[in-house]
């Protein structure tokens, strides 16, 4: 009732987030406003093979039937979304420019990206913002910018439109290869070397391009099953944002993201709110197999303390994943869920990880410390301790890959929970650690 009277004087507007991986679309609803955000629908749904490949679209009218067969799966309240664009396909450095007027600032990025930035796309789309210098624990962070960041515009895009954040078509470390400053300062000490003057007048910015062509692609895919984009960012700031819903204490600390899908791992690391690395790995986590009885196996195990600490700090028990509620639902309704193999063998009594699944954590596990020590040693934070990953992703084995890292890894491994969000309605399917993208894209709101 109350959410009505709301609705009725204007006082609550709900906004969709959406999600494309090269498996699933994945939708949500928020409402903001009131005391807590509140989630007033989600949905998933799988793709056909081979309708995206490497974030590309292979197949745009299988996409579409997917998203006109998710939008009328239940009823949606708002057709406003904001969008993440798949992160393989976007570039994000940090450069060091004159420290003039945005205005001017564009004008200046624009002939970098013409004859000095080199880029694996000819025409882009980019936007940008300008980095701290240098701050306090507690002072604002390069999100805010991210969170404000307009649009560089082009023909067909909205006005106001965002694309935020990413990393090379390489999968280098994306706020720069590791030739590169991907640090704000780190590039002026450089400078300061060379030019004790020239520093002074210079700033860091953070430059997020992605191929003209893509984004256009994808806002006229959306346009046509009357979606009105609100904005495009990438995952990590998604994540981000709901992070600081959930987990405020973060924010002076620094963390690690990683949002893991079937075949891809987005791995950022984040320090006092400011994105400092962020990569795209190629990781098949797709094999497992199904028929362990209830209540045994892996699937059943314990988990590690880190993965039972809920976002408010208290331990939380875990169930087998895919939680059995939700595998019961999602077979018995594939539009909530996705059709998809492993919600039926969730269905049938849990998942276990097969050999290959082991090698492939084993493999993540390594990249993720590769990752850790390029952020200490090649960018100068070795007193600057990571103290905790934030596991999500929607893959049946996140609860046995949780464990592989955590007895790897130093660092805490941590479930979102979404315990700072209200659900409405029937919540036996919700899983917040699998639509914290689409939740992080939601949070955002309808700002341009």
């Amino acid at each position: 009732m109350l959410d009505k009277i709301r609705d009725s004087l204007g006082l609550s507007r709900t906004t969709l987030g959406l999600e494309l991986t090269d498996h699933h679309v994945k939708l949500c609803e928020m409402q903001l406003g009131g005391s807590r955000p509140r989630v007033k629908g989600y949905a998933m749904r799988a793709l056909p093979e081979g309708t995206m490949h490497d974030g590309k679209l292979l197949a745009p009218e299988r996409l579409r039937t997917a998203l006109t067969e998710l939008l009328a799966s239940r009823k949606w309240r708002s057709r406003q979304v904001n969008f993440a664009i798949p992160s393989q396909n976007v570039i994000v450095r940090t450069v060091q420019m004159p420290d003039v007027k945005r205005s001017e600032l564009r004008k200046l990025l624009q002939h970098e990206l013409r004859h000095g930035i080199m880029l694996p796309f000819e025409e882009p789309h980019f936007d940008f913002v300008k980095l701290p210098h240098s701050r306090e624990p507690g002072e604002a962070g390069a999100s805010d910018g991210p969170k404000a960041l307009g649009g560089a515009g082009g023909p067909g895009v909205p006005g106001g439109l965002g694309v935020l954040g990413g990393t090379g078509a390489e999968g280098t470390a994306a706020l720069g290869s590791p030739g590169a400053a991907s640090m704000p300062g780190a590039a002026s000490e450089e400078a300061s070397r060379e030019d004790g003057e020239t520093d002074k007048a210079l700033c860091p910015v953070l430059l997020v391009a992605a191929p003209m062509e893509l984004v256009l692609d994808y806002a006229e895919l959306l346009r046509s099953v009357k979606l009105k984009l609100c904005s495009i960012e990438l995952k990590v700031f998604a994540l981000q944002r709901l992070q600081q819903t959930e987990r405020p204490e973060l924010s002076p600390q620094t963390w690690m993201a990683v949002d893991v899908n079937r075949t891809t791992c987005d791995v950022s690391i984040v320090q006092r709110d400011a994105v400092q690395i962020t990569r795209s790995m190629e990781v098949d986590l797709r094999d497992g197999h199904a028929g362990a009885a209830a209540g045994s196996g892996v699937a059943q195990a314990a988990a590690p303390a880190g993965w039972l600490e809920s976002a408010a700090g208290a331990a939380a028990a875990v169930p087998a994943w895919p939680p059995p509620a939700r595998a019961r639902e999602e077979a018995a309704n594939p539009q909530s869920g996705g059709r998809e193999a492993s919600a039926a063998a969730g269905a049938q009594g849990g998942w276990q990880p097969s050999p290959s699944f082991d090698a492939a954590c084993e493999e993540l596990a390594a990249e993720l410390e590769r990752l850790l020590d390029f952020y200490r040693y090649t960018l100068g934070n070795r007193d600057t301790p990571v103290g905790s990953l934030q596991l999500t992703g929607d893959i049946p084995g996140m609860l046995p890959l949780a464990q592989r890292l955590q007895a790897r890894m130093p660092q805490q491994i941590v479930k979102t929970h979404g315990t700072s969000l209200t659900v409405a309605g029937n919540t036996s399917g919700w899983d917040a650690a699998a639509y914290a993208v689409p939740l992080g894209l939601a949070l955002r709101g309808r700002r341009p």
